[in-house]
C-alpha cells in the first residue's frame, strides 16, 4: 500500500456476539499466531491446554484499534451497522504516530465471554494477511 488515493488497507469485520475487548493490533510480517485450542484425546476427558504465556506476551508494532465492551454486529449491511470497519488511510497507530514503511499483519483478538483479559487462551484471534506499505516520503 501506498497511502495515495485509494491504496490503503480497509478491514470489515464482524462481532457474532458482543465482547468486553477488542484489540486490532499491527504485528511484524513473520509472527505466527499460537494455537489457543485445547487437545482432546478420543475420548471424552478434560481438555489440555497447549499453549501458555499471557495476552501482554504477544509482540505488537503498535495498537490500531481497541474497543471496549463492543456490542455485536447488526445482521445487516455495512451501511446500516452489520460489520465493524478499521480504514488505515491516515497510516497511523491508535497514539498519533505514523506507521513505519514495512511489511505486516493485522491482529484482530476479541475476549471471549466471562474470559479473563489477561489469559490469551480467553480471546478468539485471527491473523491477517500480510500487507507491504509503502508509502513516499
Amino acid at each position: 500500500y501506498t497511502f495515495t488515493g485509494t491504496d490503503y488497507p480497509l478491514f470489515y469485520y464482524r462481532l457474532v456476539i458482543g465482547s468486553a475487548s477488542v484489540h486490532l493490533d499491527l504485528v511484524d510480517a513473520n509472527f505466527t499466531l499460537p494455537s489457543t485450542r485445547n487437545k482432546r484425546d478420543l475420548i471424552d476427558i478434560p481438555p489440555v491446554s497447549s499453549s501458555g504465556g499471557t495476552f501482554q506476551q504477544v509482540p505488537i508494532v503498535g495498537v490500531l484499534q481497541q474497543l471496549l465492551y463492543a456490542p455485536r454486529s447488526t445482521p445487516d449491511t455495512v451501511a446500516n451497522g452489520g460489520y465493524n470497519v478499521l480504514s488505515m488511510k491516515s497510516r497511523q497507530f491508535a497514539n498519533g504516530t505514523t506507521i513505519p514503511n514495512g511489511s505486516y499483519r493485522v491482529l484482530l483478538r476479541a475476549l471471549k465471554i466471562t474470559g479473563d483479559p489477561s489469559n490469551e487462551n480467553d480471546y478468539e484471534s485471527w491473523l491477517g494477511p500480510v500487507m507491504n506499505f509503502a508509502a513516499s516520503t
